[in-house]
């Protein structure tokens, strides 16, 4: 079992939120999470308020692509319905 699943179980699942905006949560590499939102465009916001930085790996900017692609799914899906 992965540290990232037990200290923070939603990480890398997307949800839609109650104004239907497809979400996330990451986490870098000193293990703290950052909440995401799709903006639909092949892109993705990471709020990192109240944070000086953030650190991530080839691992975890590989995993955000694969979020984002996967964003991008559900969005088309949602348009073309």
């Amino acid at each position: 079992m992965k540290i990232t699943n037990v200290l923070v179980p939603n990480a890398y699942k997307i949800k839609k939120d109650k104004n239907g905006n497809l979400t996330s949560v990451i986490v870098d590499e000193e293990l703290d999470p950052f909440n995401v939102e799709f903006t639909g465009d092949d892109c993705v916001q990471i709020e990192t308020e109240g944070t000086a930085y953030i650190i991530l790996s080839k691992d975890s900017l590989n995993k955000i692509i694969d979020l984002i692609e996967k964003a991008e799914i559900k969005y088309l899906k949602t348009q073309t319905r």
